[in-house]
């Protein structure tokens, strides 16, 4: 199973920001890959005001979500919890 799973690091190492479902003492394999910050994003397009670099950033990124998220899935579990939270009707 492979999973994306996001994490700060503190101390020197990685806080989870989301709860793993394995079972204790399971050993994973860790691939780091660092997310840029604004700033860095921004020193990227060349202090944020150079217009062709930052559309070359936006393009490097595109399709960067694909495949992260089945969106009919997520459709389906929005509305259902809005049928479980809706207020009742008094007439």
């Amino acid at each position: 199973m492979t999973r994306t799973i996001r994490a700060r690091v503190a101390r020197g190492n990685l806080a989870l920001l989301e709860p793993l479902d394995l079972p204790e003492g399971s050993e994973v394999d860790v691939t780091v890959a660092t997310v840029p910050t604004a700033p860095d994003l921004a020193a990227a397009a060349g202090g944020s005001k150079d217009k062709t670099n930052a559309e070359d950033l936006i393009r490097s990124t595109s399709g960067a979500w694909a495949g992260l998220l089945d969106c009919e899935e997520f459709e389906r579990a929005v509305y259902e919890r809005r049928r479980h939270h809706r207020a009742p009707v008094q007439l």
